[in-house]
């Protein structure tokens, strides 16, 4: 810039100073651009190392061997363990109740809805009833383990404590209409020979218990039918027991009707008896009545 006398001004940024100011940075620049340039092609020459392998681990076990490698680690999770024992009744349609009709006493009421099949309902109290037995007398046992379970039942066992004639006038409880259902293994516990039978019915492999035994190992479900068989013609009170090994601990389940705990009372024998008069409790009418193969108030 000049002022209007033609001459350079003072202040002006042309000065000699400020040219070599610029000068000396423009060098600097050069410089560093000329060191960044020497530098990439210094990298782009050199072979880029591969990328290590990718590994994944499910066991938990997050140690490994070697140099770049990419590790996912995933914890397994804890195998859960499991004791599930459920205890159903699996025997006859009908109970002998060891007297007159006249003398049956009167029953829980039961849903409409279990009008074809209310044995559950009365369990318990036919437990307690001292003059009520089971004929065909059976337990279903539902078992089941977790992952890491050995559960083994290795005996199952009954003990008379009483055995009396039956009276003439007794009478039948029918409480079930229709059949039941099948089982994994079918054990059959004989009084009078002091045997106890096993049949699995998927390979139908047979045997004594002991030594023969049912295990359930690894996620493993199965269900058994336990029957007592005794001399036809006497009616029995006692205990029905079975042993369990669950994870090497023993236990014994002991049976009532069902899952109900006390004595247990059969008839002996596996004939049923037609001319023996049946009873079904009707909830409407509050009374027994007599039924054959349909429930109350479902003749026609």
């Amino acid at each position: 810039m000049t002022s209007d006398d033609g001459e350079v001004g003072k202040g002006s940024f042309w000065t000699k100073p400020h040219w070599q100011a610029v000068g000396a940075i423009t060098g600097i620049l050069a410089l560093l651009l000329t060191f960044a340039v020497y530098k990439w092609q210094q990298d782009d020459g050199k072979e880029q190392a591969p990328s290590g392998p990718r590994q994944q681990v499910e066991n938990g076990n997050c140690n490994v061997q070697g140099s770049n490698v990419d590790l996912d680690c995933v914890n397994a999770p804890t195998p859960q363990s499991i004791e599930k024992l459920d205890f159903s009744w699996q025997g006859g349609s009908v109970f002998l109740f060891n007297g007159p009709a006249s003398a049956l006493p009167k029953p829980p009421d039961y849903p409409a809805s279990e009008i074809r099949g209310h044995c559950d309902e009365w369990l318990k109290w036919m437990t307690g009833q001292a003059a009520v037995y089971a004929t065909l007398p059976g337990v279903m046992m539902s078992l089941q383990a977790g992952s890491p379970d050995i559960l083994t039942v290795n005996s199952v066992s009954a003990m008379v404590t009483r055995k009396e004639r039956p009276r003439k006038d007794r009478v039948y409880i029918k409480c079930q209409y229709g059949a039941g259902g099948d089982a994994g293994f079918y054990i059959k516990v004989n009084t009078t020979t002091g045997t106890t039978e096993v049949t699995d019915n998927t390979t139908q492999k047979r045997g004594v218990m002991p030594p023969f035994s049912i295990k359930l190992q690894g996620q493993d479900s199965s269900s058994v039918w336990i029957r007592v068989n005794s001399q036809s013609g006497f009616l029995y009170a006692g205990r029905l027991s079975a042993s369990l090994i669950f994870n090497g601990r023993t236990f014994r389940k002991v049976f009532g009707f069902g899952d109900n705990e006390g004595v247990f009372r059969w008839v002996g024998g596996e004939d049923f008896d037609a001319s023996i008069p049946a009873y079904d409790w009707d909830v409407a009418k509050q009374k027994w009545v007599r039924v054959a193969d349909v429930p109350p108030g479902q003749e026609f």
